[in-house]
């Protein structure tokens, strides 16, 4: 039986944090009409990215996300103990000299920011007035993790050798026009059908993507600017010091799973990636409650005569088995399936 390659994987967490990461790297489709562009071949497209140099923006970023597809109603019994992605969010995104960053979320009842300059990098939520100082790592290096063109070096770097990469239609992404560079997986246990990167053409920066599951017409996640405007930004933009009597707690990079101090195993490479986790991650992420509530939406399977629980989504599939650990991935039910034979020494 052919050996799948296994590595060990800290998973980064902290409740909240992910829509703020998620925002530095972002797309956008604003019209129908197709600009004329330089025609690029992937390879060149992809040069310019990497080789690109980072320019100062702002914009609105609006990300609508599927990624549960019919297990969504499941959000209606966790109530607010979810912290599953769903639905549509906005965020303001900056982008200031060198690799100042700041992502401001609003709502209705409080306001959400991470802000990154060259000394410091704090998460701000003014629900609670928590202030969290992300250390162990220098604040160039945090900010760079959310660079777009560092984070397209590495995905390419990954990606290239299991996808096949083209360039689509022109469009437009916030306004500006932007090259869509298509990447599809080659291999057969994807639940990802194409991802879509758009790069805007004057400046070759990432302005999004886009991510098409198998089997479903519309995006299971799209990251889309309703504007953005490449101009200079105020540094006093992303400076930040705690409010007079908010909590100051500290993150520590690099991160545990939500929080919870939980190591995670990769099994796979690339597309086929699984992650295998312990079942008590389940409740760091649904809550207690709505880990007690998956009944209502596994299906029971047998995995080498033993039973086990499958949870399907629109992209991301998991697998509980009866020694309490957990199979996460985008990938298909089989491949779980097989992961878990491994797993569980079959």
């Amino acid at each position: 039986m052919l050996q799948r390659r296994v590595l060990r994987l800290g998973l980064p967490g902290v409740a909240g944090l992910f829509a703020l990461v998620a925002a530095a790297v972002t797309p956008s489709l604003t019209s129908a009409q197709t600009p004329l562009l330089e025609q690029m071949s992937p390879n060149q497209l992809i040069g310019a990215v990497i080789g690109a140099v980072p320019v100062q923006y702002s914009g609105t970023l609006v990300t609508t996300s599927n990624l549960l597809g019919p297990a969504s109603d499941l959000l209606s019994s966790l109530g607010q103990s979810a912290s599953l992605p769903q639905g549509t969010s906005s965020e303001e995104v900056y982008r200031g000299a060198g690799r100042e960053l700041r992502v401001q979320v609003l709502d209705s009842q409080s306001e959400r920011d991470l802000y990154v300059n060259s000394k410091t990098a704090w998460i701000w939520n003014s629900s609670g007035s928590v202030a969290r100082e992300i250390v162990g790592s220098s604040p160039s290096v945090v900010a760079g993790a959310l660079n777009p063109t560092e984070m397209a070096d590495k995905i390419v770097t990954n990606l290239a050798t299991t996808s096949s990469l083209s360039v689509g239609a022109n469009t437009y992404v916030g306004g500006q026009a932007a090259y869509d560079l298509t990447v599809t997986p080659r291999q057969a246990g994807s639940m990802v059908r194409r991802v879509d990167i758009y790069v805007d053409a004057s400046n070759y920066q990432i302005l999004g993507f886009q991510v098409m599951a198998v089997g479903s017409s519309a995006p299971a996640l799209s990251v889309e600017y309703s504007q953005i405007s490449f101009a200079s930004q105020s540094s006093s933009l992303f400076d930040f010091t705690p409010p007079s009597g908010s909590t100051v707690r500290t993150i520590k990079l690099p991160l545990s799973f939500v929080g919870g101090g939980f190591s995670g195993k990769i099994l796979g490479t690339s597309w086929d990636s699984v992650v295998a986790l312990p079942q008590r991650a389940l409740a760091a992420v649904l809550g207690t409650a709505g880990a007690g509530n998956l009944t209502d939406v596994e299906t029971p399977v047998s995995v080498g005569g033993v039973s086990a629980e499958l949870v399907r989504t629109t992209l991301v599939n998991a697998l509980i088995l009866p020694n309490q650990r957990v199979l996460v991935g985008a990938v298909t039910p089989s491949v779980l399936e097989a992961d878990a034979l491994a797993e569980m020494g079959g």
